[in-house]
């Protein structure tokens, strides 16, 4: 009776957990972490801006949201053109379980201090497997140190 207790408890206890994790989430927070962008001028007012990002941290603003803990490499390249910008590129962050999930941005304008978008999930391993969602952020940046201020939902089966 033991023996089939330990297997009815553990398939108990999972399903409830991968239950506990779908549904649409808020993932609204705060990200941090150390860029490495370098401007290449074409002329006074064209500027090619390309670079990397590696994010060391993420706090969400509730809870249950699933990027509690993500971190991880982006890359992208962006285009200054009269004041106006546009770009875009990839993020690939590890959870604390361990599952990846892969972010594309897509800059849509220059900041007193960094860069406002766009944001969109792609897909991904593990809860992130067949999820969806997006929204906004907004980078400010000091001295490499980042800042990225995050909104939007995300949807996890």
């Amino acid at each position: 009776m033991r023996r089939a207790f330990v297997p009815l408890f553990l398939t108990a206890t999972l399903g409830s957990a991968a239950i506990a994790a779908a549904g649409t989430f808020d993932a609204t927070g705060i990200a941090r972490g150390e860029d490495r962008l370098t401007a290449y001028p074409v002329t006074q007012d064209l500027v090619e801006i390309v670079g990397s990002a590696d994010y060391s941290s993420f706090e969400g603003a509730k809870p249950d949201n699933p990027f509690n803990g993500v971190k991880g490499p982006c890359f992208g390249a962006m285009e200054l053109d009269h004041g106006k910008l546009s770009g875009s590129g990839y993020c690939t962050y590890k959870d604390p379980e361990g599952a990846a999930v892969i972010i594309r941005w897509t800059a849509k304008k220059a900041t007193e201090k960094g860069t406002a978008g766009d944001w969109q999930l792609v897909g991904g391993s593990g809860k992130w497997a067949h999820g969806s969602g997006g929204g906004t952020y907004e980078v400010t940046t000091d001295q490499r140190r980042f800042q990225n201020a995050i909104a939007g939902t995300v949807t996890l089966p």
